[in-house]
C-alpha cells in the first residue's frame, strides 16, 4: 500500500476564459479570479486582505489536533500539487476545492489527477501520467440554452443572468446596461470591486517603483470615457488607437520540472524551484515595463498618476499574456523576453546553490529562455482574436528555434515573431497568413523574416536588433514611398522587383548625406551580404518588416549625419 499520495490540479483554457467577454474591465476581474486560485491577495493598505481559494480550503477541512501538514510541490499560473500521507485528508481538500472553484469560476475549465507512491516524488510523476483528457466545468456544464423568452448576452450568446447599469459620469441620467452571463457575471463583479479600488490587483506587484509623488498605474478602461482616477482609460498614442496582443511562453520549462521531480524526494523542494522561476517571471516583466513602458507613461489626474500604454493580462505559470500600444510591442516583447534570460540566469544559479535542491544543478540550463508572439490590431478587434493569433505567432516562433536546434545545457534560444493585423478574418498564421498572404506566387519569396531571434542568430536568421536598426535607417531616407512600390512587384515578379530596388537605390544614391551607406550597413546586419541584390536572406526579405515597424511609429527616424558609420 502507498505510504504517499498527491492531488493535482490544473486551470485549463485560461486565455479563454479570461478574454471571454473582450471588454478589460471583465478581463481584469477574470485574471484576478484565476490568480486567485493558488495567490493571496491584498489590501488597498499593502496588508493581507484574502488568503488563496487553496489556502482557505486547506485551513477549512483541516482536523483538530492535525499531526502532519499539507506539503505542496507546485503553486502558481491556476495550478497546485497538493501531497500528504492520508488520502482521505487530500480527498476532503479535493472535494470542497472543487465545488467551491467551479461556484466561484464558472466556464473555467479545470481537471483533478491522483497519484500515490512510497515517497513524494513517486506520487507527483503518477499523479501527472493520471492527468485527464476530459476537462470539467466547460461551457456545456452551465446552464441550459433558454426558452423562447429567453434574452441572451451579446458577447456571448449565453442565456444572461445579471445586468449592470453604468451612468455615464457627465450626465447622470444617462447610461448603458450591460448584460451578463453566468461566466461573465462573477469577473464582472470582481472588475468592479477592482475599480472602485475595493480590492488591490495582484498584478500590481510588477508595476514600477514609484516617481517621487506620482504613482503608476495599469488601464482599467479601453475607451476614453469615464476616465477617472480610479479607472483611467489605456493612453493610445494621438488618434491611433492599434493594439498589440504579446504572448510569451517559456521553453524547456518542462525538462527543469522533470528534472525537479526525478531528482528530488520532498515535494517542498520541488516548490521551490516552481517559485525561483514564477520570481524570475514576475522579475522580467516588472523590468520589461520600466524599461520600455514606464517612459511612455501618461500624467493623469493632475500629475498624481501615471497611466502605462500596457495591461499584464497573464503573467502565472510559465506564460505572460500582455496588451500593449501597438507602438511599443515589438520594443516590449524584445526586452520581456531578453530579460526572462537575464532573471532566469539569476533564478538557475540560486537553485543550482541552494542546499536542499542542489541535487539537480547539473539537470539544469544555464539560465531560462523564451519565445512570443505580438498580434498588432485596432483596439475593436476581439481578445479573442488577437490572442489565438499571438498564441499562433509564438507557436511559429517556437517551432523555428528547435528546428535550429541549441547548445548542450543551454535551453532554445529566444525568438519572437509579429504580424500587423489587416483583415477581419481569423486565420491560422503558418497555413493561411503566410502561405497565402505573405508569400509570393511562385510560392520562393516569403515577405517577412519571421520570427526575429533575441540574439545570435543562426545563418539565415536576423535578430530583433537588426530589424530595429534597419528600420531606423529606412525612416531617416526620404522618397522611401518606393520601397511601397517594391512590395507589389515582390509578391508578382521577381524580376520587376529586382528592377524596381535598383531604379530606386539609383535615386537615393543621387541624394547627399550617402544615405545608401547607413542602409547597406545595416542591411549586411541582417545578414544580406551584397545589398545591391533584391534584399533576400534564404528567400526571405526583412525589408517589410522593417515599414511596418516604421508604419507603427516603433522607431525613431535616425537622422541622416548618423547613417554614414
Amino acid at each position: 500500500m502507498a505510504s504517499r499520495y498527491a492531488l493535482l490540479f490544473e486551470a485549463k483554457g485560461i486565455g479563454r476564459y479570461v478574454l471571454a467577454s473582450g471588454r478589460l474591465r471583465d478581463a481584469i476581474g477574470a485574471s484576478e479570479l484565476v490568480g486567485s486560485l493558488t495567490t493571496a491577495g491584498k489590501g488597498i493598505d499593502n496588508q493581507a486582505k484574502r488568503p488563496s481559494l487553496i489556502e482557505e480550503v486547506v485551513e477549512a477541512t483541516k482536523p483538530a489536533g492535525e499531526s502532519e501538514g499539507v506539503k505542496f510541490s507546485r503553486r502558481a499560473g491556476g495550478a497546485f500539487c497538493l501531497h500528504h500521507a492520508d488520502k482521505a485528508r487530500l480527498e476532503a481538500i479535493a472535494d470542497l476545492f472543487r465545488v467551491a472553484a467551479m461556484s466561484s469560476l464558472p466556464g473555467l475549465e479545470i481537471s483533478q489527477a491522483w497519484g500515490e507512491g512510497e515517497t513524494d516524488r513517486e506520487a507527483l510523476q503518477d499523479a501527472y501520467k493520471n492527468i485527464p483528457g476530459i476537462r470539467e466545468n466547460g461551457l456545456a456544464e452551465l446552464l441550459p440554452i433558454g426558452g423562447p423568452h429567453t434574452a441572451f448576452a451579446p458577447q456571448t450568446g449565453l442565456p444572461i443572468t445579471e445586468k449592470y447599469f453604468y451612468p455615464d459620469p457627465d450626465e447622470r441620467d444617462d447610461g448603458d446596461w450591460f448584460y451578463a452571463d453566468a461566466i461573465i457575471a462573477p469577473q464582472r463583479r470582481l472588475g468592479d470591486k477592482i475599480i472602485k479600488d475595493q480590492w488591490r490587483e495582484l498584478i500590481d506587484e510588477v508595476l514600477p517603483g514609484d516617481s517621487g509623488a506620482t504613482i503608476y498605474k495599469f488601464p482599467r478602461n479601453l475607451d476614453p470615457e469615464p476616465n477617472t482616477a480610479k479607472n483611467p482609460s489605456f493612453p493610445f498614442a494621438g488618434t491611433d488607437r492599434r493594439i498589440a496582443m504579446v504572448h510569451a511562453d517559456l521553453s524547456g520549462l518542462g525538462e527543469i520540472f522533470r528534472a525537479a521531480v526525478s531528482g528530488l524526494n520532498d515535494a517542498a523542494h520541488v516548490c521551490e524551484v516552481s517559485e525561483k522561476i514564477e520570481a524570475a517571471i514576475k522579475g522580467a516583466l516588472e523590468a520589461a515595463i520600466k524599461d520600455v513602458i514606464a517612459p511612455h507613461a501618461a500624467a493623469h489626474d493632475e500629475g498624481r498618476i501615471n497611466v502605462l500604454p500596457a495591461r499584464p493580462i497573464l503573467f502565472g505559470g510559465d506564460d505572460i499574456t500582455v496588451l500593449v500600444r501597438a507602438d511599443l510591442a515589438f520594443a516590449f516583447a524584445a526586452s520581456l523576453l531578453l530579460e526572462i534570460e537575464k532573471h532566469g540566469q539569476i533564478a538557475m544559479g540560486k537553485c543550482k546553490a541552494d542546499k536542499n535542491i542542489s541535487d539537480i544543478k547539473t539537470m539544469l540550463p544555464s539560465h531560462l529562455s523564451a519565445c512570443a508572439g505580438v498580434a498588432i490590431a485596432s483596439a475593436g478587434q476581439p481578445f479573442l482574436f488577437m490572442n489565438a493569433l499571438a498564441e499562433d505567432l509564438c507557436k511559429f516562433a517556437k517551432k523555428a528555434v528547435k528546428a535550429a536546434g541549441k547548445e548542450p545545457n543551454k535551453p532554445y534560444p529566444s525568438a519572437l515573431a509579429f504580424h500587423v493585423v489587416s483583415t477581419t478574418l481569423q486565420e491560422d498564421y503558418a497555413g493561411a497568413i503566410l502561405k497565402h498572404n505573405l508569400t509570393s506566387a511562385d510560392g520562393n519569396r516569403n515577405g517577412t523574416c519571421n520570427p526575429y531571434w533575441i540574439a545570435d542568430a543562426p545563418p539565415g536568421r536576423v535578430t530583433t536588433g537588426a530589424l530595429e536598426n534597419l528600420a531606423k535607417q529606412i525612416a531617416a531616407m526620404p522618397g522611401r514611398s518606393g520601397l511601397y512600390r517594391l512590395r507589389a512587384d515582390f509578391y508578382a515578379d521577381v524580376d520587376a522587383a529586382q528592377r524596381t530596388w535598383t531604379r530606386w537605390r539609383e535615386v537615393t544614391a543621387s541624394r547627399p548625406n550617402k544615405l545608401l551607406d547607413g542602409l547597406d550597413l545595416a542591411l549586411k546586419e541582417c545578414g544580406i551580404t551584397d545589398p545591391k541584390q533584391l534584399p533576400l536572406l534564404a528567400g526571405k526579405t526583412p525589408l517589410f518588416d522593417a515599414l511596418e515597424l516604421i508604419d507603427l511609429k516603433a522607431v525613431d527616424a535616425t537622422p541622416p549625419e548618423a547613417n554614414v558609420s
